[in-house]
């Protein structure tokens, strides 16, 4: 269970509540996404919800092109480990990879 977001008390009037989630590895190749409420406290009131959308905004990079690809077989190749950089400003959101092949064009 995450905790997406938890929006502002209402009165009988429309809250806009907007959250970013971050995929963590326990949810990895998820399928499918379902969207579960719950008012604390307050098991008895109805509640509303309309325009729930979810959009995908980034992930990790399936395959790099390098721009120079002269020597790159004689530096790297199947096996070799590189370090991609993060996305984020948080150091710790590096990712180690593994070269699976690399092609004439620079493609690793």
């Amino acid at each position: 269970e995450h905790t997406i977001v938890t929006c502002s008390p209402s009165s009988n009037e429309w809250v806009h509540c907007t959250s970013k989630i971050r995929l963590e590895e326990d949810t990895v190749g998820a399928s499918s996404v379902f969207l579960y409420t719950r008012v604390l406290g307050d098991d008895t009131s109805d509640l509303d919800i309309a325009d729930v959308s979810m959009t995908y905004h980034g992930g990790r990079a399936a395959s790099l092109v390098l721009e120079d690809p002269s020597g790159v077989s004689e530096c790297w190749g199947p096996g070799a480990e590189i370090i991609v950089t993060s996305h984020t400003i948080q150091h710790e959101d590096t990712q180690l990879a593994v070269i699976d092949s690399v092609d004439a064009s620079g493609a690793i």
